[in-house]
């Protein structure tokens, strides 16, 4: 009868340690997914910081940003987030022309230096990038838009 409840007991704390081990990796990856998310806020407000304020209209309804979900011939469609609501989301289709300048800016570590704005092209916009568009007309509940600017963002949001 000892001998049993000694295997009994190796047992119970064997399975013991297993569900500690596995609440305990339950738990730092929720600490990892949290520290991640910080991270790619901080990037996000640092990118915008850097944006070329110079391309920048004076009202912001003339600006919108948001990932590209598709790309077809001189078109983007952008899928943005609405400002009035938290988790609200909204395609917007940009037409891209010739006269469109597409740039991305250098992301060096900030610096007193101007940033650099490295000249693309259209084909240089890939699916699932994220993107700020400038254009003259004003973006304010509209699903088509002509854009005059493209900032394409280095920072990757879906890895």
């Amino acid at each position: 009868m000892q001998r049993k409840d000694r295997i009994l007991l190796v047992i119970l704390c064997v399975i013991s340690l297993a569900i500690g081990f596995g609440v305990g990796k339950i738990q730092e990856r929720s600490m990892w997914q949290t520290k991640f998310n910080q991270v790619v806020k901080s990037e996000l407000d640092w990118l915008k910081s850097q944006l070329d304020t110079s391309c920048l209209l004076s009202e912001r309804a003339y600006n919108i940003s948001g990932v590209v979900i598709e790309k077809g011939n001189n078109l983007l469609i952008v899928e943005i987030k609405l400002d009035n609501e938290e988790l609200a989301k909204q395609n917007v289709n940009v037409n891209v022309t010739e006269e469109t300048e597409i740039f991305r800016v250098a992301t060096t570590e900030p610096s007193s230096e101007e940033p650099q704005k490295i000249s693309l092209n259209f084909e240089d916009i890939k699916k699932d990038d994220y993107i700020l568009i400038v254009s003259e007309e004003s973006t304010i509940g509209k699903t088509e838009i002509t854009a005059n600017k493209i900032q394409i963002s280095s920072l990757a949001l879906n890895q």
